[in-house]
């Protein structure tokens, strides 16, 4: 019994010891197909690798690089791995093929084998790779050299890379027996010189990688007999010189990289027979000129990078391909100057589709660009000089294109003499550039923004990708982004010697004249009789001077916008101003207020006006103009900032009875009753006559707006056709058509309403309808709540029935505030206006009927219906108390 129990005791321990051990010494954290192992030492513990399995590639990466014990996966078995990395880990002392035996592979059966070195001081032997026959890629980094037979064993390598390394001197016959050989990467060593012998013996080599080293000359027969080769990479080294015929047994090179070098000098017969070349990198380098024919037999050339080398316009002539092959070519950065449109030395290379010339000298745009490249997509011509382009400029023969403008010293983009047939479409860059805000760029803004612009039809759409840095400069030094600019508004400045500026304003062919700020005390000084019969339209800015009156400026027929802001009018006489003006500013003078003959001629105008800044006294003399402004058609920008002199008060919240106040003025008792006397006296004698002549009268008063008060409303409203025109909002229609129209209809006194879908015309201009309906309408009713505010028509309506009560000088608006009162802020100024001065009805309130009656016309028929029924009202409340039959 105990023997068995000894046994059992001894097998789990062998299991706790065991069951998480994958191999030898290493510890599996790993399930599946990928598997992971953690290599440690028996004494210390230490980690000395770790391991990583999937399919047939194992990877080791080291963590002590001094001393590697592989020993450690002894009884590992790894033999269907056929790809093995050591990452980290020193050149072993011994072969490969022990240390893979170590690690349970079977190095028969490797293909590719990965060594990262990390102390770069290793030198690869032929004993390293002693018994690897079939190796096929082999990948090693931080070697500092390789011994002349290393590779005798492994004659089946298809692929050799070594790399970042230190690595500088090679053995002539390396490669000796490599037949198979297709790929050599030496990239980032120190190799300086390449032997002539290195690739002699595998001319089936396809690509070749030496960038990164420290090669200074190619030497003669380096590429011999490699009639195959594809890919030829040597950038980033210190090659000063290509020989004639250093590449002339490449027939077959496709891609040949050259750039980050030191070359100068091209020998002409270079490239002679690099006929399937077709991307070749000579950027970054020191030329200053191909010379011709360089390129001329690369028939199949189509990637060209020649930037950042020291290039002129003149060394690049007669040396691109005979046959236009190429696609894309970078010019950039070089020293290339173009003067000359019609000079370009890439004009028979009219097949590229993306052409760098950024980072250059060149002022001018080439005609062929224009003209004869059939392909173009992609021009990049930032960092240049330009300074005027004309529309021709930019439309070239493809469809569209993306031009790179950026950073030149672009001040104009002339579209004045722009024509196009077809539609384009222009992809532009433009930041960094001296764009002027003037008309000379009007049609290109215009463009840009979207708007009308005759001469293109809408045939251009123009977009700019970095439109939100793109800005132009007016002539007083501001800014603006080129989608912010109003377009109307941009003027080009005129030589003219005068001591006024002239300008031209593009959009409406305005010739503006500015004599802003020249002291001027009078207009008489300036002279521009050649503008007083003539057809061209003027603007005249005479802001900011010390002058006093308009006189003279009646003689300029052409003037159509006046600025007379911040001088000295204390007046305005009608007969000085300008027979055809349009706009006339006089902001910032010492007007008081405005003579009637002005308001009056103002009334026959479109005049627009700015009044803004002058000390307005608010008193009976400003009742005219106060009128005048509150009607809604006029013109005045600024209506809502003139302000009172005494007190600072806003016009606008003030009404006629505050300017005014009709008794409590002396002089007005005074004449009132001395108008008494004189109409008792009046009265006596002409009693007679205007019974005789009564109707007469009141028709001639009538008619010239005299003594209206002797006409009743009656009289005024006698034609009217209905007694109420309700202005409601749509979604109010239930109150109005069950409860308000049903009151004034059916109520007593019975009135007769006008309704938008009862009584207008269907088809008719609703305009129209509401000025009729207004104008037939003894009094209009507006159904005021927070519907209304919203509504356009209602606010419509509500203007076309102030402005009859102004005209007829009789309160014909009856408020109904149907809900809450809405804010302030939400009425329109005039709606807010009669709000605060004017009695309102309530809905809601228990005399609404009582008050809204009253405040509703009282024709005399009604009245007389009314008494009527008041006097058979008494005489059945007599019967009742009395038994006197007879008086019932």
């Amino acid at each position: 019994m105990m023997p068995q129990m000894l046994c059992c005791l001894l097998l789990g321990w062998a299991w706790l010891v065991t069951g998480a051990v994958g191999c030898g010494l290493c510890v599996e954290a790993g399930e599946g197909a990928q598997s992971s192992f953690t290599c440690t030492g028996t004494v210390d513990r230490k980690v000395h690798y770790s391991v990583e399995v999937s399919d047939e590639e194992l990877r080791l990466s080291c963590s002590d690089v001094v001393d590697v014990d592989f020993s450690l996966m002894n009884g590992c078995d790894f033999s269907s791995v056929t790809h093995v990395q050591f990452l980290g880990c020193p050149l072993p002392t011994v072969s490969y093929q022990e240390v893979l035996q170590k690690i349970g592979v079977q190095s028969g059966n490797l293909i590719s084998l990965t060594a990262s070195v990390v102390a770069k001081k290793g030198v690869l032997t032929q004993q390293h790779l002693q018994g690897l026959k079939e190796l096929q890629l082999l990948h090693l980094a931080g070697i500092h050299a390789v011994a002349n037979n290393s590779f005798t064993q492994t004659a089946k390598l298809e692929i050799i890379e070594i790399c970042n390394g230190t690595l500088n001197d090679l053995p002539p016959y390396l490669f000796h027996n490599l037949t198979k050989l297709e790929t050599v990467m030496l990239h980032r060593n120190d190799i300086v010189e390449l032997p002539p012998e290195l690739f002699s013996s595998t001319p089936g080599l396809l690509a070749i990688h030496l960038q990164e080293n420290n090669i200074s000359s190619l030497q003669e027969g380096l590429f011999k007999g490699l009639t195959f080769l594809k890919t030829l990479n040597i950038s980033k080294n210190k090659i000063e010189k290509l020989s004639s015929g250093i590449f002339s047994d490449t027939s077959a090179m496709e891609t040949l990289d050259l750039s980050r070098n030191l070359i100068s000098e091209i020998e002409a017969n270079t490239f002679v027979n690099t006929m399937v070349l077709k991307r070749l990198n000579l950027g970054y380098n020191q030329l200053r000129a191909l010379p011709p024919g360089t390129l001329e037999a690369c028939h199949s050339l189509e990637w060209l990078k020649l930037n950042n080398n020291n290039l002129t316009h003149a060394g690049l002539f007669n040396a691109f391909p005979e046959v236009p092959s190429l696609i894309y070519l970078d010019l950039g950065h070089n020293d290339i100057t173009i003067e000359d449109m019609y000079i370009f030395a890439l004009n028979n290379q009219n097949k590229v589709k993306h052409l760098l010339l950024n980072n250059n000298n060149i002022s001018v745009m080439p005609d062929a660009l224009n003209f004869a490249f059939i392909n173009l997509e992609t021009l990049d011509l930032s960092w240049n000089v330009f300074k005027y382009l004309e529309f021709s400029a930019l439309i070239f023969l493809t469809e569209s294109i993306k031009l790179n403008l950026k950073h030149n010293k672009i001040k104009t983009l002339d579209f004045r003499w722009s024509s196009l047939s077809v539609e384009k479409k222009l992809n532009l860059a433009l930041e960094g550039n001296q764009l002027g805000c003037d008309c000379e760029n009007y049609g290109f803004l215009r463009v840009l923004q979207g708007k009308p612009y005759p001469l293109l039809n809408d045939t251009l759409h123009i977009e700019v990708e970095d439109i939100d840095e793109v800005f132009c400069q007016f002539s007083d030094g501001a800014m603006e982004n080129l989608m912010d600019v109003t377009t109307e508004d941009l003027t080009c400045q005129l030589a003219i010697d005068d001591i006024c500026s002239f300008a031209w304003r593009f959009h409406d062919s305005m010739l503006i004249i500015d004599c802003s700020y020249l002291n001027l005390t009078s207009v008489q000084s300036l002279n521009f009789t050649a503008y007083q019969d003539d057809e061209q339209d003027f603007t005249l800015i005479l802001a900011n001077n010390s002058l006093t009156s308009l006189d003279s400026l009646q003689n300029y027929s052409s003037l159509r916008n006046l600025s007379m802001a911040y001088n000295k009018l204390s007046s305005l006489n009608v007969s000085h101003i300008p027979p055809h003006l349009k706009a006339l500013d006089v902001r910032g003078n010492n007007l008081t207020t405005l003579p009637f003959a002005v308001l009056s001629h103002l009334n026959t105008t479109d005049m627009s006006l700015k009044l803004g800044s002058n000390p307005w006294h608010c008193d009976c003399d400003l009742l005219d103009l106060f009128r005048f402004l509150h009607v809604p058609s006029r013109k005045v920008s600024d209506f809502t900032q003139l302000q009172c002199a005494e007190d600072g008060e806003a016009l606008m919240n003030l009404n006629e009875n505050d300017l005014c106040p009709f008794f409590l003025q002396p002089m007005v008792i005074v004449t009132i009753v001395a108008i008494l006397i004189f109409l008792i006296l009046f009265a006596v004698l002409g009693t007679v006559s205007f019974y005789k002549y009564k109707q007469g009268i009141k028709v001639w008063l009538y008619a010239h707006h005299m003594c209206l008060w002797a006409i009743t409303e009656d009289e005024l409203d006698a034609d009217k056709k209905y007694d109420a025109f309700i202005s409601y909002s749509h979604k109010d229609e239930e109150f109005v058509m069950k409860v308000l129209v049903p009151g004034l209809e059916c109520g007593e006194p019975r009135y007769r309403v006008c309704l938008h879908y009862r009584d207008w015309v269907p088809g008719e201009y609703i305009q129209n309808q509401i000025m009729q309906s207004v104008e037939a309408s003894r009094r209009t009713i507006v159904v005021l709540s927070s519907n209304f505010i919203e509504s356009v028509w209602g606010q419509l309506e509500f203007r076309a029935a102030h402005s009859q009560a102004l005209q007829d000088r009789t309160n014909r608006i009856i408020v109904i505030v149907y809900g809450k009162i809405p804010s302030e802020n939400d009425l329109d100024e005039k709606l807010k206006l009669y709000i605060t001065t004017k009695t309102y009805v309530r809905w809601g309130d228990n005399k609404f009927w009582e008050k809204l009656r009253y405040i509703m016309p009282h024709p005399p028929d009604l009245v007389q219906k009314k008494h009527r029924k008041r006097r058979d009202t008494d005489k059945l409340e007599l019967c009742k108390s009395t038994s006197k039959q007879e008086v019932c």
